[in-house]
């Protein structure tokens, strides 16, 4: 919730948002939100969404200990 507020601060002040983000934090922070947004507008989830979801959340604790 606190990443679209401060977008939207940012766009209402004209001021450029920096996340300090590194490229790989940026692409895993695209790839959640992608697969929250895909996750979330149907109906119902499986285990299969539910199994991208914990490959993904592994994938970021790697990355956590070995950049």
């Amino acid at each position: 919730m606190i990443v679209p507020a401060v977008l939207v601060i940012g766009l209402a002040t004209g001021q450029r948002v920096v996340l300090g983000l590194a490229p790989t934090g940026m692409v895993l922070l695209m790839t959640t939100l992608i697969l929250s947004a895909l996750t979330f507008s149907r109906p119902r989830t499986t285990t299969h969404t539910g199994a991208v979801h914990l490959t993904l959340f592994a994938i970021f604790l790697v990355l956590i200990f070995n950049p």
